[in-house]
């Protein structure tokens, strides 16, 4: 079958269930929501009548198919034994064939025959690599932009080697807060590390009392989130948005271990060393921790020396 466009616009079931096959599709995974919707745009509609080819064993593919209604057979012939054509199998609503063709100029394993008046939806190989080209020139111009932001205003980030900092942007994503927003919650799960791109923010604890106290302050090129993931703890302090919005790039926790804490004589561990050492001291001023507070109630000379266990690290 020729490929054959109907001029159609999409019902948004049919949105779902195109983008639903195409997510499930291994040669689409790792690609955003606005990439799949770019493929599903350029997707196109084919009625197919019953007994209808609509790809040929031994044929070359063009394009990629997913069914929105209908049914096909799966029809294979024995290349051994000339004319011997068995069903091999059916494929109904949602099932998506001819991914292959997207890729590779080879010719096509199997013969996909209508049992009945069916719908298709096609995405041509041609459109698929315009569309991915696109995508990755998005992509690469994105990671650039960040970098540049890496480089030039996170200080943490200064005199890091252009390659590393590219692996830093490329796992990086971007999500914005409105004024008053928690970006993190004290007593969470650490899971997330936060760059601040534009606005502002502050840390506050909650003590004893109840009450918040600021700890911390936020502006562009700062980062929080680190202490939590570094020390594998909760979160000790909430942080709020105190701009219109607040944009962030934000790194999963499992990639700030392998990116950011491999070694742990790096600067950028040593820096982490020396913020917990920071935080502490901010809250122990700000009165959100207490000093040593004598509870049993003696004097130190009210003890009696039995002995000695050890001196030094060890006692």
């Amino acid at each position: 079958v020729s490929p054959r466009p109907v001029i159609d616009s999409k019902p948004q079931a049919t949105i779902d269930l195109l983008k639903k096959a195409l997510s499930n599709e291994v040669l689409f995974q790792g690609m955003t929501e606005p990439m799949i919707d770019e493929m599903v745009d350029v997707m196109y509609r084919m009625d197919c009548s019953t007994d209808e080819c609509i790809i040929r064993q031994n044929e070359y593919g063009e394009a990629y198919f997913v069914i929105e209604s209908g049914a096909f057979d799966i029809l294979r012939e024995d290349n051994n034994t000339a004319g011997v054509v068995q069903t091999v199998g059916q494929m109904l609503p949602g099932s998506a064939f001819g991914e292959t063709s997207l890729l590779y100029h080879a010719p096509i394993t199997a013969t996909i025959k209508a049992t009945q008046a069916s719908v298709v939806w096609a995405l041509e190989a041609s459109k698929f690599l315009q569309v991915r080209q696109r995508i990755a020139q998005q992509v690469a111009d994105k990671t650039d932009k960040i970098q540049t932001f890496l480089s030039e205003k996170v200080e943490l980030f200064s005199g890091y080697h252009q390659q590393d900092l590219e692996a830093i942007a490329q796992s990086l994503t971007e999500r914005t807060y409105e004024t008053n927003a928690r970006i993190i919650k004290q007593g969470n799960d650490a899971d997330e590390f936060f760059l601040l791109k534009s606005g502002t923010a502050i840390a506050v604890i909650e003590g004893a009392d109840g009450k918040e106290q600021t700890v911390a302050e936020y502006t562009e090129g700062g980062y929080f989130g680190e202490r939590g993931i570094y020390k594998k703890d909760k979160r000790a302090a909430s942080i709020l948005v105190t701009s219109a919005a607040a944009e962030v790039y934000v790194m999963t926790s499992a990639d700030f271990e392998r990116l950011l804490i491999v070694d742990a004589t790096s600067s950028v561990s040593q820096t982490f060393e020396e913020q917990m050492k920071s935080y502490y001291e901010t809250a122990f001023d700000s009165g959100i921790k207490q000093a040593f507070v004598n509870l049993v109630n003696c004097e130190l000379d009210a003890f009696v020396m039995i002995g000695v266990l050890g001196v030094g690290s060890f006692g």
